[in-house]
């Protein structure tokens, strides 16, 4: 049994149409499982080749309870790509977290008794990018656009280096824009993301 590390802020994990807690590193309660994917020596630089089945599965969580945006971990910078997915079922995002062996999953702050405990599962930036290759085919919702224009410009529009020239800069501006204007109908009634 893995033990649950307390952060500085309190975690926030919204409902399934917007990004867990803002941005995953600014979350509160950090739960790492296994083996510590996302910092340290154990940290995949690319996803591991999933079998379709399991490609398959983690395209429903994303299509069903999770969400593709982009976003800022310190005001001033550009968005980062984020994948995550939300669920009161811990067993399940220790699954993701396992399969991917890249992000990490943090618990939803409860306010009240009444509330069934919720975690988040995210996994961001090249990392992201490399889940969204694998997933990508089997996405059915308005996220299978955001995947497919993230797969076909970010990595373009984001050095490694972090130095935009200003021809680089406007087109990253409106890369983010394009991708954070794709929502579902539901979004657009007033479901608003977080984060975008």
């Amino acid at each position: 049994h893995s033990p649950v590390h307390s952060g500085r802020n309190g975690g926030n994990c919204p409902a399934a149409s917007t990004i867990c807690a803002d941005f995953p590193e600014k979350s509160g309660k950090s739960a790492h499982f296994g083996h510590v994917y996302h910092s340290g020596m154990h940290r995949e630089t690319t996803t591991p080749n999933l079998s379709p089945d399991i490609a398959a599965y983690i395209a429903g969580l994303i299509d069903g309870e999770g969400t593709i945006t982009l976003s800022r971990l310190h005001s001033g910078e550009n968005r980062r790509l984020v994948v995550s997915i939300a669920n009161t079922e811990l067993q399940i995002l220790q699954f993701v977290l396992h399969q991917v062996r890249a992000g990490k999953i943090t618990n939803k702050r409860v306010i009240s008794d009444r509330h069934t405990p919720s975690f988040c599962y995210a996994v961001t930036s090249t990392q992201a990018l490399d889940l969204l290759r694998q997933v990508a085919p089997w996405l059915q919702s308005y996220k299978r656009l955001r995947a497919e224009l993230a797969l076909r410009s970010y990595a373009a529009l984001t050095p490694r280096n972090g130095k935009y020239s200003e021809d680089l800069l406007h087109r990253r501006q409106k890369f983010e824009q394009a991708l954070l204007a794709l929502k579902s109908v539901q979004d657009d009634a007033g479901c608003t993301n977080s984060g975008e």
